[in-house]
């Protein structure tokens, strides 16, 4: 399952991408119709669950260009913005997110972007105007409803991650790393150190 929030009143827009190779062991299987997953259970019967998109066999690209694009819009237009996974171990989440070799995932793809659109902006600023911009990064895995900064080399302080909520910011985890960073080289250097 990947879900992002972006824009204000949009709420969170909840993706669903199925495995080429999900099992199809005989006791269930899984169809996606439209944005509409059906789990056929022999005990039960059929089961049907609607999301915003459901992606089965869609490459990294696509996922992308349908979920990242709309999240570095909003981005653009002032919103904070976030993406994650949630899904069982194994179940295709690193891939998605991060992809590989020559195959990149939702991350690295949206972190080229946003550094080509700030890169695009400064080219077009006029009359002597001054743009300005500053990017900083978190790294946090949630796992057993526990946050752990994974910038941290505390082991105390990385496994004791508390989400508090500020009246005017919002949102926030306590105690979080935050990096400044120029470049999606930056980033990538950064989740590399983070692993």
């Amino acid at each position: 399952v990947i879900m992002s929030a972006s824009a204000k009143g949009e709420g969170v827009v909840v993706c669903v991408r199925l495995r080429k190779e999900a099992p199809q062991n005989g006791m269930f299987t899984v169809k996606a119709a439209s944005n509409t997953i059906i789990v056929h259970d022999a005990s039960v019967g059929d089961e049907e669950f609607t999301y915003d998109h459901v992606f089965e066999g869609f490459t990294n690209h696509s996922v992308y260009s349908i979920l990242g694009k709309r999240v570095l819009k909003s981005i653009f237009d002032g919103y904070n913005s976030c993406v994650f996974a949630y899904g069982q171990t194994g179940s295709g989440k690193t891939h998605t997110m991060i992809g590989r070799e020559g195959d990149p995932g939702t991350i690295p793809r949206l972190c080229t972007e946003l550094f080509a659109q700030i890169d695009e902006m400064k080219e077009t600023v006029e009359d002597g105007a001054i743009y300005k911009s500053e990017v900083e990064v978190e790294y946090m895995e949630i796992y057993n409803e526990k946050i752990r900064d994974l910038f941290s080399a505390n082991k105390e302080h990385k496994d004791s991650m508390k989400v508090r909520e500020h009246p005017k910011k919002g949102v926030y985890v306590e105690g979080i790393i935050r990096k400044v960073v120029t470049s999606a080289a930056d980033i990538a250097r950064l989740m590399e150190e983070g692993n």
